[in-house]
């Protein structure tokens, strides 16, 4: 991952989705310019009905930790294109999408400054993984100032799954 320009912060966001049982867990990263962790978490949500709506969740759930963790400058990034298109679009959205895309945007207003550049899906792999930690627990955990949560085994397997 490549830090972001002081004084801003890099949130990564993504999802591991499960249609079948409207289950759905986001991992965030937020580092800082010299690229260290600021803080993780992973947060398992149920009665999800797409992965569209599940890639919003994880987008509003990444700003607002980021704003407990009293950032002001953000990037958020994700490897769902439709999402970052529609963040970034300064025209109204008059499709369905529309609810799932108005709060994410309202949340970003409370920050001095927002961008939401697109991660390709290879950029992503490390908070992907911690996303995957939810599908086990059905409680939020956070990681604040502290290392990330180890899983060798994960990210090999994701980084082979994810390129086919």
């Amino acid at each position: 991952m490549t830090p972001p320009i002081e004084p801003y912060v890099k949130i990564n966001v993504d999802v591991a989705f499960d249609a079948s049982t409207g289950r759905a867990s986001s991992g965030v990263v937020v580092r800082d310019s010299n690229n260290l962790v600021l803080g993780s978490c992973v947060l398992p949500t149920t009665n999800i009905s797409s992965s569209f709506v599940a890639e919003a969740l994880a987008a509003v759930q990444g700003l607002r930790f980021t704003l407990d963790l009293g950032c002001t400058h953000v990037v958020l990034e994700s490897d769902s294109f439709t999402i970052i298109s529609k963040l970034m679009s300064v025209e109204d959205d008059l499709s369905v999408l529309q609810p799932y895309i108005s709060y994410p945007k309202a949340v970003s207003q409370a920050f001095a400054s927002c961008h939401f550049p697109f991660m390709p899906i290879s950029g992503n792999d490390v908070v992907h993984c911690l996303a995957r930690l939810g599908n086990d627990s059905d409680d939020n955990s956070f990681w604040v100032e502290k290392s990330l949560p180890k899983f060798p085994l994960w990210s090999e397997r994701t980084v082979v799954a994810r390129t086919l």
